[in-house]
């Protein structure tokens, strides 16, 4: 059972193929739009992603044959939610893909002659959060990512306690877990059942 959360600019139909993958692995999964993203009704902003993410979790928790398996998975921005959230329940894992450290950090990368402090209404900061984070991860990035600088994932990932592992991939953002193919899957399918 796990929560997908995804990336920032996009909606659940472009989650297909982790879909696909997730099902072929016997995941039984719940997937969510934020507000304002697909046909969820409301406007975008910070507090309205952390509080889907806390409906999708409490939703699970009361529904689900045994919350105690639920996985939280958080690709890019979703990422970034899925370690706030993990932070504040208690999921059997957390499986972050392409995911940055805070939004200053991805903003200071592509916009470096801008004033990010003085003009940016959100933090999405994982970093800040990553100590407090006591559970299994999984982090899979791309070196070849376009938008999700590699370093930041890496980063995220040493400020990460605990067991973890990290899974390199090949490819773009949006598409490196398709090219990278069987290599990711096979990744994906031995964090699962360390669980």
């Amino acid at each position: 059972m796990s929560i997908c959360e995804h990336t920032e600019g996009g909606n659940i139909s472009h989650r297909l193929d982790t879909l696909r993958i997730l099902h072929e692995l016997g995941v039984d999964t719940l997937i969510i739009d934020y507000p304002g993203y697909g046909k969820s009704g409301g406007r975008p902003d910070e507090q309205g992603t952390y509080d889907a993410a806390t409906a999708a979790w409490q939703f699970l928790a009361d529904n689900a044959t045994n919350p105690g398996k639920i996985i939280l998975f958080g690709r890019s921005l979703g990422g970034v939610i899925a370690v706030w959230l993990a932070k504040r329940v208690d999921p059997a894992g957390l499986i972050l893909e392409s995911t940055f450290t805070s939004l200053a950090d991805m903003a200071r990368h592509h916009y470096p002659f801008l004033p990010i402090s003085l003009i940016s209404r959100y933090d999405y900061d994982a970093i800040s959060t990553a100590a407090d984070i006591a559970v299994p991860v999984l982090m899979v990035h791309s070196v070849q990512d376009e938008i999700v600088p590699f370093e930041l994932g890496a980063e995220l990932y040493d400020a990460l306690p605990g067991r973890k592992a990290f899974l390199e991939i090949r490819g773009g953002h949006n598409d490196g877990f398709l090219v990278t193919g069987r290599e990711y899957t096979n990744g994906l399918k031995l964090f699962l059942e360390s669980l």
